[in-house]
């Protein structure tokens, strides 16, 4: 999840979720919803000191990760090895040094009921070298399950909820102004006409009298 991005999850859970009541859990109500908030927290915590030993042991072994790769570009895992594989690749990309990460939850809601899933929305920002990279605005959903007294997650769904500033194309370059040189040249001018017609001798005037 260092590059984890979420949308809502539209159908029920398989392998290891459940749309039924949780197994082995002794809590209930909001103290259950506030346990499965933590442990999601507790996730996002541990990830921005490049340590995924909690999303990594709590993988349900029919683990589903719909996401997207270092470039940007969509990826599925299918099951704990993959899911595995994507994660590490994840650390070499995400966890070298001179990089570091910061995840700032915004909203997060989550839900017991009918089973077990948190929906948040949260800003990344990664600094490379020093140099800190513009925030990417996330929505994710986690969907989970209860066994005895620890969660196990089962799906994570991911996408982008802002655009803006991350697809935008360069704005066109303007045209260049008109050098001093140019400006300053004096106006074309249009050619002159025929020269005047010469006078007539003076001789030839007094005989036409």
């Amino acid at each position: 999840m260092k590059n984890f991005v979420g949308i809502v999850v539209l159908c029920a859970a398989a392998g290891c979720a459940s749309t039924t009541a949780q197994s082995g859990s002794t809590l209930a109500g909001p103290e259950e919803q506030k346990s499965l908030e933590t442990y999601v927290r507790g996730i996002f915590a541990q990830m921005d000191r490049d340590d995924f030993s909690t999303l990594e042991n709590s993988m349900c072994e029919q683990a589903v990760v719909f996401d997207a790769d270092e470039n940007g570009k969509p990826v599925t895992a299918r099951g704990k090895a993959d899911v595995t594989a994507l994660l590490e690749r994840y650390k070499q990309a995400f966890g070298g040094p001179g990089v570091s990460a910061q995840s700032t939850i915004n909203r997060i809601d989550c839900r017991v009921d009918d089973g077990s899933y948190c929906t948040l929305e949260f800003d990344q920002s990664v600094t490379i070298n020093g140099q800190a990279q513009a925030p990417m605005k996330l929505r994710a959903t986690l969907i989970a399950k209860r066994h005895g007294d620890r969660w196990i997650w089962t799906h994570w769904h991911a996408s982008l909820r802002e655009l803006a500033g991350l697809m935008a194309a360069p704005p066109a370059p303007e045209p260049p102004a008109p050098t001093s040189s140019a400006a300053s040249a004096p106006a074309p001018q249009a050619p002159a006409g025929p020269p005047p017609a010469p006078a007539a001798p003076a001789h030839q005037a007094h005989h036409k009298k």
